[in-house]
């Protein structure tokens, strides 16, 4: 993808974003405290010369439950996110960015 994008005059960059560890308390489903630690999630932005400041977003996670296989939660996604990011490099000039947001814990109930 990153070579679609440069050939292309576009720029993709990566950022890895390291949400650390803590805990939350909701009142979603009558109310629990959720825990996390290590959850790390990927953004990247692909942008071409030009380009307006307002960007559109793309959103999948690549977490799952640990007893899943996790091929339909939710790889089906990731995938699709990277090959509309592909498409997207390969293509036209485009007055806007694409943001695309790789959540590393989508499972854990918002702590991406």
């Amino acid at each position: 993808v990153s070579e679609l994008a440069r050939a292309a005059g576009a720029t993709l960059e990566f950022e890895a974003v390291d949400s650390g560890h803590g805990s939350f308390e909701t009142d979603f489903l009558d109310g629990f405290t959720n825990s996390y630690q290590g959850v790390v999630s990927v953004a990247a932005r692909l942008t071409w010369p030009g380009a307006a400041r307002e960007a559109v977003l793309l959103s999948s996670h690549f977490d799952t439950w640990s007893s899943s296989p996790g091929a339909s939660d939710d790889a089906v996604h990731v995938a699709t996110t990277v090959g509309v990011l592909r498409a997207l490099a390969a293509g036209p000039v485009r007055g806007v960015s694409v943001l695309a947001f790789f959540s590393g814990a989508e499972e854990s109930n918002w702590v991406a």
